[in-house]
């Protein structure tokens, strides 16, 4: 679970601002009072004290049948969300998330971008612009003149070959 701190070192004024991301498992909480110890490199002792419990996203419950993959790719990084703080399990994956996704889970085929392809319905001021273009500089999707489609939906078949070809 991401934690995001901001901590005042005990016997100064000093203020530590960090985030660290470890996945410990889930665990349902209720609301209530909890206190994590943490220890700095130093033997540093801080104590962190949690009056809420607020879900990271609140369309996710901890009894979901995916809630342990969902918020393991939510530490990693790989997925975000919406600015609501939903994840909307339900909606179909577009082409330009499954792009966004690739890249940020860091797979082992990804180049630095060093020609451009020009998709004509992908403009440079799309936010996923550059996740795209990362994929077909590492040949993970094909530079197609008919474009990327990136608001298209992605089938089963074309996420075998992207996830074959971005892992190996």
């Amino acid at each position: 679970v991401p934690l995001q701190l901001r901590l005042a070192a005990p016997a100064s004024n000093t203020v530590v601002e960090e985030e660290k991301t470890k996945h410990i498992g889930a665990k349902l909480l209720k609301k209530g009072k909890y206190t994590l110890k943490l220890k700095a490199p130093k033997s540093t002792e801080y104590t962190v004290t949690v009056n809420t419990v607020t879900p990271i996203l609140k369309d996710i419950p901890a009894t979901h049948t995916y809630y342990n993959e969902i918020m393991r790719m939510y530490a990693l990084g790989i997925i975000t969300g919406y600015e609501d703080h939903t994840f909307k399990p339900k909606n179909v994956m577009k082409r330009h998330h499954v792009a966004a996704m690739i890249v940020r889970s860091q797979a082992p085929a990804l180049k630095e971008v060093t020609t451009p392809f020009t998709f004509a319905d992908v403009p440079r001021t799309h936010s996923n612009y550059m996740n795209i273009q990362k994929l077909v500089g590492s040949g993970i999707v094909d530079a197609n003149l008919m474009g990327f489609n990136p608001e298209g939906t992605i089938t089963r078949a074309q996420m075998a070959k992207i996830l074959i070809k971005a892992y190996g």
